[in-house]
């Protein structure tokens, strides 16, 4: 798959823009099933890209909810979150308030789990990020988990679509890439619900958001390349979700 600049390959028509409404997740999963009965050697791996706030874990939980409640064990979740830089590593660097750009990733080491989860068989667990502790931890939950009859492995991060090493490693890996687009307003007002929720005031929430999640933001609208196929979230669920907010 050769890179091309922006989110839209090189075609008239572009990738098919998918709503998730109540038939999204049965549609995404339906993709998946289809390409699992191509009997590749590695299991079916579906990345997940999008700019912060944007709802991959959200939409990747789901889905993996959706499969294994057909087939019991069948998908497992990994999550760039959980090869975040330890709070250490990142202090000592002096980038502890750029935590979430590209570059403080362990991006190798996910590629490299990445690679293990794709071989059929295998048996391993994923990390996680933990949000009270604000560090990648090993949760024991049985989605983090890959398990030999695994078949399914949703993976989700900003960068996934990057057009720089070492992320374009996504393309040896992935066996399908879609982009969760999500308003720039909406993705925001959940980034800052979810720095409030880890005990920032509204006023350190939003400055947060303004002095780094924005500029990850653009970055992966700037360098993202094209996906298989764009996803975005109902007006019914965005109103929802800003109501709770």
């Amino acid at each position: 798959m050769q890179p091309t600049p922006g989110l839209h390959p090189a075609t008239p028509a572009g990738p098919a823009t998918l709503t998730l409404d109540g038939r999204g997740i049965a549609t995404l999963a339906a993709e998946l099933q289809r390409l699992e009965q191509q009997h590749h050697p590695q299991r079916t791996i579906a990345a997940i890209a999008g700019v912060p706030g944007s709802g991959k874990s959200t939409l990747a939980r789901a889905l993996c909810i959706h499969l294994n409640r057909a087939e019991p064990g069948s998908a497992a979740l990994l999550e760039l979150d959980g090869f975040h830089l330890s709070a250490e590593a990142l202090q000592r660097r002096g980038e502890s308030a750029r935590k979430g750009a590209p570059h403080t990733f362990d991006a190798l080491g996910y590629f490299k789990l990445l690679a293990r989860a794709a071989q059929r068989g295998t048996t391993l667990e994923t990390p996680v990020y933990d949000r009270a502790c604000h560090e990648p931890v090993y949760s024991g939950r049985s989605e983090y988990r890959v398990i030999p009859q695994t078949r399914y492995i949703l993976t989700e991060g900003n960068y996934l679509l990057l057009d720089e090493l070492p992320w374009t490693a996504i393309d040896e890996l992935a066996s399908v890439r879609w982009y969760l687009e999500t308003p720039a307003k909406q993705a925001e007002a959940w980034l800052v619900r979810r720095h409030m929720a880890v005990g920032r005031s509204i006023e350190e929430a939003h400055q947060r958001v303004a002095e780094n999640d924005r500029l990850n933001a653009q970055r992966v609208n700037q360098h993202s390349r094209h996906a298989d196929r764009v996803l975005q979230w109902p007006a019914s669920t965005l109103d929802a979700w800003s109501a709770d907010a």
